[in-house]
């Protein structure tokens, strides 16, 4: 069982987030929207491999996950609506390096609004957002190393892959590849 207190208890609030693209929003998920977070990764095969999982995410390991992210000053979890409908989700967190770097590490769209422009438009408004608000310029997206059609998708949108790694999700040792985005958008 998983206690759920208030971010005000437990210490520092999430990056706050709230942009509106051209009719998509990306804002901060409330805790009352993790049924709809859950349901969105849950969808397909493709969202739990952009996640590393090989089965279903539970609600209590979703909660947690919220959790962390929630009291974490540098970390933002936001859902991505249409018509005040979630099609999807980005998390991920600033890297206090010099410069300071925005790392993507989930990203996923239900997949009948994939291929069509949607995703690239999201990570557009995404990167202007935190240049103009953060003075972030460096980007990069982390991505299962087996997952090619998101690897085409970062490629797409001028990030370059530069290093392959290990990474750990449940316990079970993965590849991840790492693209980055330098300079200015």
């Amino acid at each position: 069982m998983i206690n759920i207190y208030s971010y005000r208890e437990l210490g520092d609030d999430m990056i706050p987030i709230n942009i509106d693209c051209s009719g998509i929003v990306v804002r901060n998920i409330e805790m009352n929207e993790l049924g709809l977070v859950l349901d969105c990764i849950n969808e397909s095969r493709d969202n739990l491999q952009a996640l590393g999982r090989k089965s279903e995410i539970s609600i209590e390991d979703l909660k947690q996950r919220y959790i962390e992210t929630l009291i974490n000053s540098m970390e933002f979890f936001c859902g991505i609506y249409q018509n005040n409908v979630m099609i999807g989700i980005i998390k991920g967190r600033i890297e206090n390096k010099n410069p300071k770097e925005l790392c993507i590490l989930s990203f996923v769209l239900l997949e009948k609004y994939r291929r069509k422009g949607m995703g690239s438009r999201v990570i557009s408004c995404f990167e202007k957002y935190f240049e103009s608000n953060y003075s972030i310029k460096n980007f990069c997206a982390m991505v299962m190393k087996d997952n090619l059609v998101a690897q085409r998708f970062w490629v797409k949108n001028h990030y370059k892959l530069t290093r392959i790694t290990q990474g750990v999700n449940l316990k079970e040792e993965m590849g991840i590849s790492i693209f980055e985005k330098k300079g200015g958008i």
